[in-house]
């Protein structure tokens, strides 16, 4: 059984090794990138919108 374990310790390291980038691995950093960019703006754009109704501007006159 040792010897079956450590060729799925190898197995598993050859599969988690960085190899060379390729370009589907830059368009999905990307793509994550605009997503989370995109998340958080809307989560600042609720939070903001939110403060600000509650100080109209029709308040400041």
């Amino acid at each position: 059984m040792a010897g079956g374990s450590a060729a799925a310790g190898s197995g598993l390291l050859k599969f988690l090794r960085p190899g060379r980038l390729q370009s589907t691995d830059i368009q999905a950093a990307a793509m994550w990138g605009v997503a989370a960019t995109t998340g958080a703006l809307w989560i600042v754009q609720a939070r903001f919108l939110s403060v600000v109704s509650k100080f109209p501007l029709s308040s400041l006159n």
